[in-house]
């Protein structure tokens, strides 16, 4: 198993609050949330290239 890492990086309070709240509402951690993020994202991806 990947040992975890600490993520850091600078946004806007904007873009920091939706976040937030969007963690929220998942019923996540912010771990997973973020997890499933890059997942959804790589799926979306391998979609437009299939296209």
């Amino acid at each position: 198993m990947a040992a975890d890492a600490t993520f850091s990086v600078r946004i806007d309070n904007e873009t920091k609050d939706k976040l937030a709240e969007l963690v929220e509402q998942s019923g996540l951690t912010a771990k997973d949330f973020l997890n499933r993020l890059v997942t959804t994202y790589e799926t979306s991806r391998v979609r437009e290239s299939m296209t």
